[in-house]
């Protein structure tokens, strides 16, 4: 008798909180911005019981189509000025040095990754080199980059800094002076491998980002039978859109 007496006062205790979540009402729904810290509590609770809403309280709205838009790969626009110098070589071995003067670069970037983009654009460095007769020719390099562009964070570091990559080519022209008035020409048309190692800033709450790249080039086509190695650094300015 003893024990069934204990196990009736244990089975009402446990009740009581059943019992008390049962017996809950739940603040207007409709004044919500009237609701005390004590409706807001009384509803978190009701929540937490895992109760059904009762009818009438709450209703499910359908969203018009395209409500809530469609969700699309971010894109960016970039900013640069560059310098690049050529080093030219045929088979007698490197001529003059085509030494880069400031330049500009821009370049549209599509986000296919939170950690991969592609790249496009066009740029132009204007160039000096020693002709065989010892003037100094002015020459233009105009380029057009195409390419992937890997923005890597390394461990224990902000979120909104990153590691560059680049990997892509340049189909280039150089203009300014005939070919026959070098050693080892490198104008007309030309092709070339683009690979750059960087560091970039993403500043807080903005769209905007930098970054500063030094890039190698290495020439693909060799019109004439020269050649082509070169190094360029950008200092680049994005805005994401």
């Amino acid at each position: 008798m003893r024990f069934q007496g204990c196990f009736l006062l244990w089975a009402g205790l446990a009740a009581l909180p059943a019992a008390r979540v049962a017996a809950q009402q739940i603040p207007p729904l409709n004044d919500q911005k009237d609701w005390t810290d004590q409706d807001k509590r009384e509803f978190l609770e009701y929540l937490q019981s895992n109760q059904p809403m009762p009818k009438g309280k709450a209703r499910n709205i359908a969203l018009p189509p395209g409500a809530l838009g469609t969700e699309s790969p971010a894109w960016a626009l970039e900013l640069a000025p560059e310098t690049v110098t050529l080093y030219p070589y045929d088979q007698n071995g490197y001529g003059p040095t085509a030494e880069g003067l400031l330049g500009a670069r821009a370049l549209y970037e599509r986000h296919f990754f939170t950690w991969m983009r592609g790249y496009a654009g066009f740029e132009g460095v204007p160039m000096d080199e020693k002709e065989n007769s010892g003037a100094t020719a002015e020459l233009v390099r105009w380029a057009i980059p195409v390419g992937l562009e890997f923005a890597l964070v390394p461990l224990g570091t902000s979120q909104t800094r990153y590691v560059i990559l680049r990997a892509g080519v340049e189909a280039a022209d150089m203009t300014g002076a005939p070919a026959g008035a070098f050693a080892a020409p490198l104008a007309g048309p030309s092709a070339a491998w683009d690979v750059a190692l960087g560091w970039e800033r993403q500043f807080p709450d903005t769209h905007w980002r930098m970054n500063i790249a030094l890039d190698g080039l290495h020439s693909i086509t060799n019109p004439g039978g020269v050649g082509y190695v070169g190094f360029g650094a950008t200092a680049e300015f994005a805005y994401t859109f």
